[in-house]
């Protein structure tokens, strides 16, 4: 579940950019901190990585720090590195959840903004926004993800159902191109 909840931070930083990124096949990277604060535990657990992702064709999530973890999604297929040197490939048919994941970042990249809609309540902030989710299934598992940041978020937090938060902190290292950057500061992105 914490996978699929860093994922889904993922997806919230690639959403101002929606409207920007439709005619932009360049791929997006970024370094990111997590800090993973358990409901049960005290000290916090820190993750380095980063993420890369081109539309309609990859998105990589990888861990380099305290462990090494990759996430691979590319030609319909997922692809999970474990730390300990094992890898699980499987169609992403047989993985419903990183299926829509990827949907999601595709339709997001590929202009389709209504795809956010469909999955959260979208709420604008002064310096972002809050998606909160639509459906039952995944406010079981998610109560709402804040984003930050202008024109594109600098950090994405997860409060989840149990109590759990996950912070996320990026910084982009492959910028857009500015006309992309300037149309999704125009859009309120």
């Amino acid at each position: 579940m914490r996978l699929r909840a860093a994922a889904l931070a993922a997806a919230a930083v690639i959403v101002p950019c929606a409207a920007a990124c439709a005619s932009t096949p360049a791929t997006y990277r970024a370094r990111f901190t997590e800090t993973r604060t358990l409901a049960a535990v005290k000290q916090p657990l820190v993750l380095h990585g980063n993420v890369e992702f081109r539309p309609g064709q990859r998105l990589v999530w990888a861990i380099d720090k305290p462990y090494r973890y990759r996430l691979v999604v590319h030609d319909g297929r997922l692809a999970e590195h474990l730390p300990d040197g094992t890898v699980h490939k499987h169609p992403l048919s047989k993985t419903p959840w990183a299926q829509a994941l990827f949907d999601l970042f595709s339709a997001l990249f590929g202009g389709d903004s209504s795809a956010l809609s469909r999955y959260f309540h979208v709420d604008r902030t002064a310096d972002g926004f809050t998606l909160v989710p639509r459906s039952e299934v995944l406010a079981h598992t998610v109560k709402h993800i804040a984003v930050t940041g202008r024109p594109l978020p600098d950090t994405v937090t997860i409060v989840e159902a149990d109590g759990s938060r996950t912070r996320l902190a990026f910084q982009a290292t492959s910028p857009l191109p500015p006309a992309a950057t300037a149309a999704a500061a125009a859009t309120g992105g």
